[in-house]
């Protein structure tokens, strides 16, 4: 029961008295915002300092002196008590529930529309600070009117109105549902049109050798690429490579590359491919939820528009691949696995669920590790244990589902070194990134971000009160949640580097979030006599901005005439694998320090044992000796090292520490130089 309908209720019954009334749980939710709000603002400004100075001080890692290194413990012990808040709307919600909040009506009413004024305030000032309207948020690399300029917001208000105002028309709800009917002919035209869609959005990141040199983000790939190779070069992460990105998708990234060949074009099509499954999963989750194919394509078609939204330029999120497929594809097919479970399809036990969350969440911590928690999030709003045996049995299952995964890991690095992974591995380059500070950026103040903060908050919230309210519907419930408290955990990653690049990388979490809470509101607001409330009109104008990023489509015709325009295979390094090559036996070990090193070993026949991608991803004078230490280790006796589009990529400090551990140049050419060591490891 929404809160007007409780209210109108009351006052059917007399009951506008002064005595007090029990809230409904939406009414106390609404009422627990400011007091909640407050006490975690107090929290962030009092306890944050010491919270980020005592548990996230840099951890003593030695950065060479050209490594950007910000350290931002305070701000990082803010954005952990800032991620109370929801937990804590929930807790009180949850509360009211064995000791019903008895308050009068006079007064709930007041405070609840307190607390919706607040709310649009708050999202207004985030709004207009991200153009620094009243606060200045705007950060590079990309201008803030790039994301939400003047016309998009004009136009997102007017749908938000223009759906506010038609849904509670019962003859145009009617006719709605006639359209979006399910029947197996919509269900195979939408099914089809969503793979068009996800192929269409997703063209600008496929590249070939001739074409990724001019690509928007191409410095990236350096980085992106390097893990997938390293795999196909023998290394095996968590043993004897240290992945940045990925622990896992490297594995399968392999596989098509070792069949049809280790091309930039196959490369990017896997990508894609990964990318794509992970798109039409959450396709799958909203046919699921809302059982209808069509409506289900209507919601699928800007959620897909704001997680390939631009940038900056001609750059998009899925054409960064440590964003998409690396971060995001796994965690959607969990929830895709979540949905299933949740609505009785298979997986319907609960220890292959959480076996699945937790390969996620040992592939990329930063965002799977969100994505696991958000799983057992959702079991538990959707289906809470009502005795301690149903929550020992449920600990006992998702026990079992984590030891599963790391015995899986454990058997395929056994299988491939005859190690086992060492799993503190999968916090080095989040520890470098988090603690450290390495490249980050300041957070604003203000700025949209508070807005897509909300936004999760919200979905947390909502869940809640219909979890309290024991609503029929527990898989929307469970999405609710899920998308909440994967949004929330995957937004550490803007809470390092600040910028709107990683903003813009939220949006599809954030975008998530948005379908599900307007599913939410669609339904309250069908049929409805009263109109929508100022909260749902949010909502409304939120989806608002999600559609108008379908104007960013790209067109074919332009992608095709970017294929048409070629430039040297820039990737391939011919020069540097030719001397490799002649310097080396088939098979030999060797150790190879620049970027996609492992693909220059590859291609050369040989068999690169340096234990990171590049120098670039060793800025700790540990990390070289590491390197240093497994060179000797493997018996590799030549090393590598080389300059890339003329800037040499190799410290000073690095070049120093390597000749000091009795490295000296032994041939040269052109931007590739060869070390042997005066002391050889075997």
């Amino acid at each position: 029961m929404s809160v007007e309908a409780a209210t109108a209720r009351r006052l059917s019954e007399g009951d506008s008295h002064a005595r007090g009334q029990v809230l409904e749980p939406a009414e106390v939710a609404w009422l627990a915002v400011l007091p909640c709000a407050v006490i975690v603002t107090l929290e962030i400004v009092l306890l944050g300092p010491p919270l980020g100075h005592a548990l996230l001080e840099p951890a003593g890692d030695h950065f060479w002196p050209q490594a950007e290194v910000v350290p931002e413990p305070v701000e990082h012990g803010r954005f952990v008590l800032a991620l109370l808040g929801a937990p804590l709307l929930a807790a009180v919600v949850a509360a009211s529930r064995r000791r019903p909040f008895v308050v009068r009506p006079a007064l709930a009413r007041a405070g609840i529309t307190a607390a919706r004024a607040a709310t649009i305030t708050l999202l207004a000032i985030a709004l207009l600070a991200q153009h620094n309207v009243l606060f200045r948020s705007y950060i590079p690399p990309v201008w803030p009117e790039q994301i939400f300029n003047v016309a998009t917001i004009v136009v997102s208000a007017a749908l938000a109105v223009a759906i506010g105002a038609l849904l509670p028309r019962r003859e145009i709800v009617a006719r709605l549902a006639r359209l979006v009917r399910e029947t197996r002919a919509r269900r195979v035209v939408s099914a089809l049109i969503a793979v068009a869609l996800v192929a269409n959005w997703l063209q600008p990141a496929f590249n070939t050798e001739t074409t990724a040199g001019q690509a928007m983000g191409s410095n990236l790939i350096w980085w992106d690429m390097a893990e997938t190779f390293a795999v196909l070069d023998g290394r095996t992460p968590l043993v004897d490579y240290h992945s940045q990105y990925a622990q896992l998708l490297p594995y399968v990234a392999a596989i098509p590359l070792a069949v049809l060949g280790a091309s930039m074009g196959v490369w990017t099509a896997t990508m894609i491919v990964c990318s794509a499954i992970g798109m039409l999963a959450i396709r799958a989750v909203l046919r699921r939820v809302t059982g209808s194919s069509v409506l289900a394509l209507v919601l699928f078609a800007p959620f897909l528009a704001v997680s390939a939204m631009l940038v900056g330029g001609d750059l998009r999120s899925t054409q960064q691949f440590s964003i998409w497929p690396m971060r995001y594809a796994a965690p959607y097919v969990l929830l895709w696995l979540t949905a299933r479970h949740l609505d009785g399809a298979h997986p319907r036990r609960r220890i292959p669920l959480v076996l699945a969350g937790s390969l996620v969440a040992i592939n990329n911590v930063e965002f799977g590790l969100p994505a696991l928690g958000a799983t057992l999030a959702a079991v538990l709003w959707a289906n809470p244990p009502r005795s301690r045996r149903a929550a020992a049995r449920l600990a006992g299952e998702t026990a079992g589902g984590l030891l599963g995964a790391v015995a899986l890991v454990a058997l395929v690095s056994l299988a491939r070194t005859g190690q086992l992974p060492d799993l503190v591995l999968l916090l080095e380059f989040p520890r470098l990134y988090g603690v450290d500070g390495w490249v980050l950026e300041r957070m604003a103040a203000f700025g949209f971000h508070l807005a897509v903060y909300a936004t999760f908050v919200a979905t947390i919230g909502v869940a809640t009160v219909r979890a309290a309210r024991g609503d029929d519907d527990r898989l929307l419930t469970g999405l609710l949640v899920w998308s909440g408290v994967f949004g929330l955990g995957a937004s550490s990653y803007f809470a390092g580097r600040s910028d709107t690049l990683s903003l813009i990388a939220l949006f599809s979490a954030w975008g998530l979030a948005l379908v599900l809470l307007v599913i939410v509101v669609g339904r309250r607001l069908i049929g409805r006599d009263r109109p929508p409330t100022a909260p749902e009109l949010a909502v409304l104008f939120g989806c608002g901005l999600m559609v108008c990023a379908l104007a960013q489509v790209p067109l074919p015709w332009n992608e095709a005439s970017r294929l048409e325009r070629t430039t040297e295979p820039v990737f391939v390094q011919s020069a540097a694998v030719r001397f490799v090559s002649d310097t080396t036996e088939p098979g030999e070990r060797v150790a190879i320090i620049t970027p996609l090193g492992h693909r220059l070993a590859y291609d050369a026949g040989v068999v690169n044992v340096a234990p990171y991608a590049s120098t670039e991803s060793m800025p700790t004078e540990e990390q070289l000796e590491t390197t240093l230490a497994a060179i000797r280790r493997e018996g590799a006796e030549r090393l590598y090292l080389g300059v890339i589009y003329g800037e040499q990529i190799v410290y000073q400090g690095q070049f120093d520490a390597i000749t000091a551990a009795g490295w000296a140049i032994a041939d040269q050419r052109g931007d590739y130089v060869m070390l042997t060591n005066a002391q050889p490891s075997r």
